[in-house]
């Protein structure tokens, strides 16, 4: 009878030093390389921040955010004679607020990730 034997490494014809020796050459070949992409992505991250669209973005987040946190509140001092403004109102201020925000998020992530492609067509 003939027992198939089960590789469990590639290639059992070969001394286990000089398996383990080409298993560490191909970790230190994929270490070269994840070194290699996440240098390049910090570079390709900095020079899109550092581009005038990048600039023109965050300028207008910035922008955009400062006005909204800073707008003047209007002071609800309630006195006997008036009655107060309904909640409705603010609550639906808030609500517009909240949109307008979760709008510029989206729009933001989209054309990031669009600027990402790009750079990864020009990468290749």
């Amino acid at each position: 009878m003939n027992v198939k034997r089960k590789k469990w490494f590639g290639n059992d014809t070969q001394a286990l030093s000089e398996q383990i020796e080409r298993a560490g050459s191909r970790l230190d070949q994929r270490k070269k390389n994840v070194t290699g992409i996440f240098r390049d992505m910090g570079a390709r991250i900095r020079s899109g921040f550092a581009s005038p669209r990048g600039l023109w973005l965050a300028g207008s987040a910035g922008f955009l955010v400062g006005e909204w946190m800073h707008r003047p509140v209007i002071s609800s001092v309630a006195s006997r004679s008036q009655p107060r403004k309904t909640p409705a109102r603010s609550q639906q201020r808030a609500l517009s607020k909240a949109i307008l925000l979760l709008k510029f998020a989206l729009d933001m992530r989209t054309r990031l990730r669009k600027v990402n492609s790009e750079g990864a067509a020009a990468h290749r």
